[in-house]
């Protein structure tokens, strides 16, 4: 069906038509092949790792830098199959010392 009316919209010269629904069905195809569970994994331990690292900043608390580092390398182990969080508190820390540098 939809050949079909794609046939018929260039026929009649109605590209823009054409190119919208082309465009319409990539984005379908594409939002559909995606995992989303690991999207959502790496979106939540991103959002961890930052929040620990920035009450670790914070003077109002008491909580120390190793353990901080104790749990994100908690978060870390093999058996709670995050393996991205490593990952994103060497990301975090970066940033924060290029912030850091900046000022």
């Amino acid at each position: 069906m939809k050949i079909f009316s794609a046939m018929v919209s260039l026929a009649t010269g109605n590209i823009p038509a054409l190119i919208a629904g082309l465009v319409v069905d990539t984005l379908q195809a594409t939002i559909r092949k995606v995992d989303w569970a690991v999207v959502i994994e790496r979106l939540v331990s991103r959002v961890v790792v930052m929040g620990l690292r920035k009450l670790e900043r914070m003077t109002t608390n008491k909580l120390l830098k190793d353990t901080v580092d104790n749990i994100i390398e908690q978060l870390n182990h093999s058996s709670n199959r995050l393996p991205q969080v490593k990952k994103q508190d060497e990301i975090i820390k970066k940033r924060a010392s290029r912030r850091r540098r900046d000022k």
